[in-house]
């Protein structure tokens, strides 16, 4: 049986979702092992009653390269940047997260200052040579990183992107002199315009080039030891590449494991025609929003995963907190309830899990107020200790003068309200209403906390996927190869030169073209291309799409007008009559190695419930008697009011009173209040 398949390996468990050539689904959750990756991936195959040998392409979610950076885990690093140039990691921008806070520390540089060496050699912005590469100065300062037993190395000169000969000739060079240092120069990462962030994003490709490169290589080799015949990885824009050309540009891999979750949503949104929608991912570790307008994914290129080392390249605009099922609460210097950033992860995990926590979580609190009930373990087959959830969170309530229930139903409280503001960032921030937007919860936990974001934020639809706690797995398996390619190319609109334009497309498509072939893929890719543009005086573009063919002034116009109407939508304001200014050009190139059809679910109608439970809500002084759905008998057409709890393998939904569930063709639950 031919098999395709999808993993997302998160911090507290490992989803897995396979497709098989009769057109069934297999789904699978299972506890992430850190220790060997790997076995996760097996523990679910197993589960799911496959054969490794089946399995034709795993697609892979990760999010190895994000935590190294987050825990400052990544490779002992140089930088190699032109001569006067090497504080440019430390001088950052003027920006600050906080204009009023006088104590604030600037973000330390994931390379020390010994370790940032300048080399003579200068491009121009025409990218004319000004002053030669000195080579015997710079197999000096190689020699030296080398010495200094660094591990890989970043090359950023100024205006490369222009003109790349003396970064080309660097890697040579340091081919020569440290064979065994990894490279990476900016003109291959980022050939754009922005001296900082391109030699930000360069370095932290540097940065994970050694530990992406041990667990890529590791994980493929254990996969095709299995019999696992491909495996490709999913990147930060959401496309899949293959493992060779992860490690060539880990950089690309930061964000891969929100980006599935987003795949999805895209792809459930469309298939049930609606329009705007919110995606909540909220696992094990973190919690992640993005808004998907018209259903389709955002994009940014200003992500940061610190204040103050950006990532430049073009990333689903996710914003990530730390408030999952096994994020920490605790009381602060001040006597405050806090939860998270703190994790319990899967070992030892929540207290509820009875793996030795000793910790009140985020799960401990909905295991007290009886939202987790032991009719649908977690997992399938993890059953909870009530009681260690009631020790741990009772620890804080001793503390806080309060009983076991309150302080429970406070820290849900926190958590929700963290998660609505972080969903207010990617809308309200960007220009949008979320009142308009369906809300996709998903993860593990997310449609337990659905209905009171949504009450939050005064959203009025909720759309449950038919797998939500394997959601993001769903997504991998789904992921299209993509690839985004960017060149600075500095054009006023009093001097478009129409030809110029044309011939950069061209090249940049025919880059794609040989990339894509290089993939396995007999056809060419689809193309999309943008620009991105800026009136005079600006320090920031936005980004606006450019039609396909041969352009000419006409089409411009288009652009032109585009530009305006999204910078009036987004700031209240255009100037037309001023001077606009082209700064980079990029193409988008994508291609689906097989089609995937959601497979369709029978009919159905009322169901009975399996039991009750006595459940605590939102800001309740008492508990209110629930009755207990079990997923599995829900068919097309099954609906469900609450107050419910809805148990599967993967996830548990909480309805809350006046909420109803309605089940649609491919068993995602359309929930909606009474009186909407």
């Amino acid at each position: 049986m031919r098999v395709r398949a999808g993993v997302d390996q998160g911090g507290t468990f490992t989803d897995f979702v396979a497709f098989d050539e009769d057109g069934h689904l297999h789904v699978a959750k299972t506890l992430s092992t850190p220790h060997d990756p790997a076995q996760a991936i097996f523990d679910a195959t197993s589960e799911s009653n496959l054969d490794p040998r089946d399995i034709e392409f795993l697609i892979h979610g990760t999010t190895v390269a994000t935590n190294a950076l987050l825990e400052r885990k990544g490779a002992k690093v140089g930088l190699l940047s032109t001569l006067g140039f090497r504080d440019i990691l430390a001088i950052q921008r003027t920006t600050r997260p906080s204009h009023f806070d006088l104590e604030w520390i600037k973000t330390a540089s994931l390379v020390p200052r010994n370790l940032r060496r300048g080399v003579r050699e200068r491009v121009l912005y025409s990218g004319e040579v000004q002053v030669p590469l000195d080579e015997d100065q710079l197999r000096g300062e190689v020699a030296y990183l080398r010495d200094q037993g660094v591990e890989a190395v970043a090359v950023a000169y100024l205006f490369s992107f222009m003109n790349p000969e003396h970064e080309r000739r660097t890697r040579k060079i340091i081919s020569e002199v440290a064979p065994d240092m990894l490279v990476s120069i900016s003109s291959d990462v980022l050939p754009k315009w922005g001296e900082f962030e391109r030699t930000s994003t360069t370095v932290i490709d540097a940065y994970l080039k050694p530990l992406v490169n041990r667990h890529a290589h590791s994980l493929r080799k254990s996969t095709a030891d299995a019999g696992i015949k491909r495996l490709l990885v999913v990147q930060s824009n959401g496309g899949a590449l293959t493992t060779e050309r992860t490690v060539a540009g880990p950089v690309r891999i930061v964000r891969s494991g929100p980006a599935g979750g987003i795949i999805a949503t895209s792809f459930v949104g469309k298939l049930t025609g609606e329009g705007h929608l919110i995606a909540a991912d909220m696992g094990g570790t973190s919690f992640e929003a993005s808004f998907l307008p018209h259903g389709a994914p955002a994009f940014t290129a200003s992500e940061e995963i610190e204040f103050g080392i950006p990532i430049a390249l073009n990333v689903i605009d996710v914003r990530a907190i730390g408030a999952g099922g096994g994020s920490i609460a605790r009381i602060d210097d001040a006597g405050i309830l806090r939860v998270g950033p703190q994790s319990a992860g899967s070992f030892p995990g929540p207290a509820c899990y009875g793996r030795g926590g000793t910790e009140a979580t985020i799960t401990d609190a909905n295991v007290v107020l009886g939202r987790m009930v032991d009719a649908f373990p977690l997992g399938g087959s993890l059953k909870l200790d009530a009681e260690a959830s009631r020790a741990v969170v009772g620890v804080l309530a001793e503390r806080l003068g309060m009983s076991i229930e309150r302080v429970a139903q406070g820290i849900l409280n926190v958590a929700a309200n963290s998660m609505a503001q972080a969903i207010r960032l990617v809308t309200v921030d960007r220009g949008h209403d979320p009142r308009v937007a369906t809300l996709v919860p998903y993860g593990g936990a997310g449609p337990m906390h659905a209905c009171e974001l949504a009450r939050a934020l005064q959203i009025k639809r909720i759309l449950i996927p038919r797998y939500p706690g394997a959601f993001s797995a769903l997504g991998a398996l789904i992921a299209e190869t993509r690839c985004d390619y960017r060149q600075t190319l500095w054009m006023p609109k009093s001097k478009l030169d129409i030809s110029r334009i044309n011939d950069l497309f061209d090249g940049l498509e025919r880059r794609a073209a040989v990339e894509f072939k290089d993939e396995g893929f007999d056809v060419a890719p689809d193309i999309t291309r943008s620009v991105e543009m800026r009136y005079v005086g600006q320090n920031f573009e936005l980004e606006v799409p450019v039609r396909g063919g041969l352009l000419d002034l006409s089409a411009m116009d288009e652009v032109l007008e585009s530009f305006h109407t999204e910078h009036e939508r987004l700031y209240g304001y255009s100037i037309r009559n001023h001077e606009v200014e082209i700064l980079n050009f990029g193409i988008t190139a994508a291609a689906r190695h097989a089609p995937f059809t959601m497979p369709k679910i029978a009919a159905g109608g009322p169901v009975e419930p399996v039991g009750e439970a006595m459940v605590y809500y939102a800001d309740s002084a008492e508990p209110k008697l629930t009755k207990l759905y079990d997923r599995r008998h829900f068919g097309h057409n099954t609906t469900v009011h609450g107050p419910a709890i809805i148990g599967q393998l993967d996830a548990t939904t909480l309805l809350e009173e006046g909420a109803t569930a309605r089940v649609d063709e491919y068993g995602n639950m359309l929930v909606t209040f009474k009186g909407e």
